[in-house]
């Protein structure tokens, strides 16, 4: 209910009380034996016009499910990170960690052969053109961890912990999720990869800073794209043929662009590689490694900013949806390409 809605309840009220008091204060003023001698007083008096009381704005109405904890205001802490802190937190989520845990460890099995060799570590490479992803796979790294940073720091914040002890704990889970993840890799045909560990901490890294640099989270997104290229397998997630990454650094964040139409617009950086993995399972695409620079439409802003759209379930979770997905065909792109 909006304020506008509410000030005539209160508007009532508050001319009711005044004209009974004003009525009190003319009633003892002309009662008793000497009102002839206060009839002269009464006609000089200039009673004061009741003055509605100040209008007052209600709470917002929070959606059901408020997203709006991503990229919430930078919430500092009174105290010292501490073990009962992240005690607390891991008793909050320990339903989600047990079936993320159980689901991870599945895939792991089923799809990356997890416990079919011994352990043994793997030197990958980054993004060179004889690496086996052209490190369009560190980059998916990057983004899942920060993905999953995001999650655990909204979570908590949701249920009322403070912002940076729910930062640090989400940075401490993530990180042991993905380190988890290589010594499963370690058992498997891909081997342990340390720069696997270190893209994956660089996404850590950034959830962590954009969640407590003031503006940070209002500047830049880390963002995937996917459109299928029809050669991906469990869900998609060997599919780095249909992936791209991005920064997508965002005009309406900077002081100088706020107030602006260009307040609409953002400047993508990104790179995607085509062609790499196995041969059979790109179908004999030619390898290529491409980054670029675009300039696309802030959908949020354009389209989910005002009141009455931000401030509702869907909304939120619309603006949310948009700092880690980017739409194809909403940017153009120095190569020519914003599609797959």
């Amino acid at each position: 209910m909006t304020a506008e809605r509410s000030r005539p309840l209160f508007s009532i009220i508050g001319q009711a009380l005044a004209a009974l008091i004003l009525g009190v204060t003319f009633a003892l003023a002309g009662d008793g034996g000497h009102a002839a001698e206060r009839a002269p007083a009464l006609a000089e008096a200039k009673p004061l016009p009741a003055k509605a009381p100040s209008r007052t704005d209600r709470k917002k109405k929070k959606p059901f499910l408020n997203f709006d904890y991503i990229g919430a205001k930078p919430e500092p802490s009174a105290r010292p990170y501490s073990a009962d802190i992240a005690k607390q937190h891991i008793d909050t989520l320990s339903p989600e960690i047990a079936a993320l845990a159980a689901v991870g460890i599945a895939v792991g099995v089923d799809q990356w052969g997890w416990g079919e060799r011994s352990f043994h570590v793997t030197q990958e490479g980054w993004f060179g053109k004889n690496t086996t992803y052209g490190g369009i796979d560190k980059a998916g790294h990057a983004w899942s961890a920060q993905v999953m940073s995001d999650y655990i720091t909204w979570r908590l914040r949701s249920t009322g912990y403070n912002g940076y002890e729910s930062s640090v704990t989400a940075a401490l889970l993530t990180g042991i999720a993905f380190a988890g993840v290589e010594i499963g890799d370690g058992f498997s045909h891909y081997g342990a990869s340390p720069e696997d560990l270190i893209a994956s901490a660089s996404g850590i890294a950034f959830s962590f800073l954009r969640n407590n640099v003031p503006g940070l989270h209002d500047m830049v997104d880390f963002r995937m794209q996917y459109v299928p290229s029809g050669h991906g397998d469990f869900v998609g997630i060997g599919d780095y043929d249909g992936k791209k990454f991005l920064l997508a650094w965002k005009l309406g964040g900077f002081d100088a662009f706020k107030d602006t139409p260009l307040r609409y617009l953002e400047i993508h950086t990104g790179y995607y590689a085509r062609g790499f993995g196995d041969p059979a399972h790109v179908g004999g695409v030619e390898q290529s490694r491409t980054a670029y620079v675009g300039l696309g439409l802030n959908l949020s802003e354009l389209l989910f900013s005002q009141p009455g759209l931000r401030d509702t379930t869907a909304g939120s979770a619309i603006r949310a949806f948009n700092k880690y997905i980017q739409l194809p065909y909403t940017y153009v792109a120095s190569d020519g390409n914003s599609g797959r």
